[in-house]
């Protein structure tokens, strides 16, 4: 029973020495468009809310059932993915008390909203985890060396050794006289030094009737102005007002900085502040607080709308540009009764997009192939396989960047034999599935052939294209 109340009395003074959370200021951030154009979604597949954590306390832990996706502390933020109507959140840090935070707002789906948190060292009590308040004193008044704001320590002495009667531990005041008016060598403080039975100027310590000595120091080695031989006061302070480390009374140097490099504005010589930004707003990236340049676009290239400097939002539409071309090579290998007769082809082909949205476009396709050897013809034969395919298709994206697409068309299959030429014009259609990575696109996929002779025959293409428009 006893060592169970031991540790709740430990865990009470612990609770009181904890520092607390503090936020600043919760807002919406209606510039941010990161949770529309990069969106999370919960369990029920609605797109969640952003809530950007500003701060520069690492190791935070948020706690509820209602967190979706919680990113790592990065550039002093956390980003926090939350469902729609999340009431509150919980703070936990190792030394802190935990913060149970209301959001004052209603929480949207897909909209930003910006959390500007800070510490308070002082916890509930108004003291540190060292024990001192806001002035730097402790629950008995007095400060990190001992010495209360009337500058006295404990024993009742001050920095300078005497107590608010002006005698030191010795019982001597600053002239070298105890309260009864004598020196340490016995001469009366009422008689003039000629007049006394030393008659000289110094007494037998070497100080005259003002306390100082032959170079002009007191007991303690200061001047009469109050400084040492080296230069320096009792408060440790040279004639401009700098210490032994060059540092004055308010931490600043010569040059105006602290000794973390900070000038009296809270920018480092390079004109970054604490928090890493200039006086205009920009990081070392040239990125503002909202993670734009200042051209206006974000570390991925998109402005506030969600474009790129070429007009193009991140799943690769721009509404003013809706037609795109692109060129591209193809390897055909055939299959079924068009193997039997044929080996691989090589072609080039024309791909005309129109853009519906940023997900689906239209296309029209056009190409030449070329294939390459010729089967189960006689040995005296000379036989060359070629297509020319005039294709209509629909293209969908189902991530940024990969996509499934369905063609139908015509298919002119040309055959020369033995340098005559015989050709016919069958109904195909294909499906594939590629990935596109900027101007350049990967795609396989197969296409078939149907008619009353060739019933069977279809071929698979692996094809490598780029975007000249």
């Amino acid at each position: 029973m006893k060592r169970i109340t031991i540790i709740l009395v430990l865990s009470f003074f612990w609770n009181l020495n904890c520092a607390t959370f503090q936020v600043t200021s919760f807002k919406e951030n209606h510039g941010d468009k990161t949770a529309q154009l990069r969106p999370v979604k919960d369990k029920n597949n609605n797109k969640c809310a952003l809530i950007k954590i500003n701060t520069n306390l690492k190791y935070i832990n948020f706690i509820s059932n209602q967190i979706v996706k919680s990113g790592n502390f990065s550039e002093n933020q956390y980003k926090i993915y939350v469902e729609e109507g999340i009431k509150n959140i919980t703070l936990k840090k190792i030394g802190y008390d935990l913060l149970d935070y209301t959001f004052p707002q209603k929480i949207k789906a897909g909209i930003v909203y910006t959390l500007n948190l800070d510490k308070n060292e002082f916890g509930n009590n108004g003291f540190n985890p060292e024990g001192f308040d806001i002035e730097g004193y402790d629950r008995d008044g007095y400060d990190k060396n001992g010495y209360n704001k009337e500058g006295f320590n404990r024993e009742g002495f001050s920095r300078d050794g005497f107590d608010r009667d002006g005698y030191d531990k010795t019982g001597f005041n600053r002239e070298g006289f105890n309260r009864e008016g004598y020196t340490k060598e016995g001469i009366n403080s009422f008689l003039i030094p000629e007049q006394s039975q030393n008659k000289k100027k110094y007494d037998p310590a070497g100080y005259d009737k003002d306390g100082y000595d032959k170079d002009g120091y007191d007991r303690d080695g200061y001047d009469k102005y109050g400084f040492d031989k080296d230069g320096y006061g009792r408060e440790g302070y040279d004639k401009d007002g700098y210490n032994l480390y060059g540092f004055d009374r308010n931490n600043f140097n010569k040059y105006g900085y602290d000794k973390y490099g900070y000038d009296h504005s809270g920018f480092d010589q390079q004109g970054f502040s604490k928090d890493g930004y200039d006086k205009k707003g920009y990081d070392r990236q040239d990125y503002d607080r909202d993670g734009f340049n200042k051209d206006g676009y974000d570390r991925y290239g998109y402005d506030v709308y969600g474009y790129d400097k070429r007009g193009y939002n991140i799943d690769g539409y721009n509404p003013n540009k809706p037609i795109k071309m692109c060129l591209s090579v193809e390897s055909a290998f055939p299959l079924g009764k068009f193997e039997d007769n044929s080996g691989e082809g090589y072609g080039i082909f024309l791909k005309t997009f129109y853009s519906l949205n940023g997900y689906s476009s239209v296309s029209l396709k056009v190409g030449y192939s070329y294939f390459t050897t010729s089967r189960n013809v006689p040995d005296d034969w000379t036989v060359n396989y070629m297509q020319s395919p005039l294709m209509l298709g629909y293209r969908i994206k189902f991530t940024n960047n990969m996509f499934t697409e369905g063609e139908l068309g015509v298919n002119w299959i040309g055959a020369v034999i033995e340098n005559k030429l015989e050709n016919a014009v069958y109904v195909s259609y294909s499906q594939g599935i590629g990935y596109k990575y900027h101007d350049l696109e990967f795609a396989v996929g197969f296409n078939s052939i149907f008619s009353n002779i060739e019933k069977g025959a279809y071929q698979a293409v692996i094809g490598l294209g780029y975007y000249i428009y």
